[in-house]
């Protein structure tokens, strides 16, 4: 019998070599991002998957003592690896497979594909992000956040990585990319709602309070953190109405889940949400980031580094931030409950009959798509 070494299972291509098979009728391609959620929501290749493993579960599945289905955080990702035949794997800059660590994402999805044998052709872009990015930027995403933060000191003392370094440091030193300095001021819209993700936006009561505003950002549903500011246009948003203070002794933490299974049921039914309380800056940084740490498998210290970034004036009270450490290790203890119990499970291989192209190259990001068609009513509403 001859072993087969993992390199002959997997293989280089050129970006101009994942273009052209994108092209193809007959490709089921489904490309996957593996970099960090972080540096996914920041630049990708339109279309792609973003499938991340967490740390807290690398040596679980080094053990195979978890599944493939751990790292796929949504029905969306499940369906579309199932469907592909063909998987385009990518990192930031990779050119040699042999030279990855074992506890790499793309080693660690590989392992996982022959364990519970998922037959699949497999590639890995040679060059990574920055080579297809530099050679086809016009298919790619590129973020803009907003401006840097000020310089107060952080909640809680969170120390956070640089993507560029391993110093530590506040995310309220922090400065932004060389790109957002050169970028003017004035380009960035100061008066209105700051996307967090395509389907999730933070602002403060006179952002809710404008209509106009709100229906041209594609606006569908609302999010109103707070006990006395009125849900302003019941007859046009669907509401969810969270009655907490910004005091220090608020129970804002019994809402997380509720929260973000309304800000899912947007998502799904392809509208766009606003978490809003009175400033931006407290109550709604902290649901948002509470949807990030569970839905996207974040730690604190990273969903506070991505949405700073992008409001730089939230400011959760430590009440609040005491309740979102609290969410986070519930959510990673959970996740590694979820990861045993689904080693009783049998993974499916399911394939579908028509073809999945991954460049459809919309003219906004990834997973932005606005539909014109009248929106469905999403769950866990209380108006309209």
């Amino acid at each position: 019998m001859v072993v087969m070494d993992e390199n002959d299972l997997i293989w280089p291509v050129a970006p101009l070599t994942v273009v052209n098979m994108a092209s193809s009728l007959t490709q089921k391609c489904t490309v996957i991002d593996c970099r960090s959620f972080l540096s996914f929501n920041s630049a990708h290749i339109r279309g792609a998957l973003n499938v991340h493993c967490p740390p807290i579960l690398k040596r679980r599945l080094h053990r195979g003592s978890s599944t493939l289905d751990c790292l796929l955080t949504s029905p969306e990702s499940k369906r579309r690896l199932a469907e592909a035949e063909t998987l385009i794997l990518y990192e930031d800059r990779t050119q040699d497979w042999s030279e990855l660590e074992k506890d790499n994402t793309m080693r660690i999805i590989f392992m996982l594909l022959r364990r519970e044998r998922i037959d699949k052709n497999l590639y890995f872009i040679k060059g990574g992000f920055e080579r297809f990015s530099t050679s086809y930027p016009s298919m790619c995403y590129f973020a803009k956040p907003n401006v840097a933060a000020p310089a107060t000191p952080s909640p809680l003392g969170l120390k956070l990585k640089s993507k560029d370094s391993k110093r530590t440091y506040s995310p309220r030193y922090d400065t932004e990319c060389k790109d957002c300095e050169k970028r003017s001021s004035s380009s960035v819209k100061q008066n209105e709602p700051v996307e967090i993700l395509p389907h999730l936006y933070i602002g403060s009561e006179i952002h809710a309070s404008q209509k106009e505003l709100l229906q041209r950002l594609g606006i569908t549903s609302i999010v109103n953190v707070s006990r006395n500011i009125p849900n302003f246009f019941e007859g046009t948003f669907y509401y969810k109405s969270i009655p907490v203070d910004d005091t220090y002794n608020a129970d804002i933490g019994s809402w997380f889940e509720e929260a973000a299974e309304f800000i899912d049921s947007v998502k799904d039914s392809k509208g766009r949400v606003l978490v809003h309380c009175q400033a931006g800056i407290s109550r709604s940084a902290t649901i948002c980031l509470a949807y990030l740490i569970r839905r996207y498998r974040l730690r604190l210290d990273e969903a506070y580094e991505y949405v700073k970034k992008r409001r730089s004036v939230i400011s959760p009270n430590f009440n609040f931030m005491g309740q979102l450490l609290n969410w986070e290790t519930e959510t990673h203890s959970n996740e590694l409950t979820s990861s045993n119990e689904l080693l009783s499970g049998t993974p499916t291989n399911s394939s579908s009959s028509s073809s999945y192209g991954f460049f459809s190259f919309p003219s906004f990001p990834c997973g932005s798509e606005l539909t014109t068609a009248k929106q469905n009513s999403p769950g866990l509403v209380t108006s309209p």
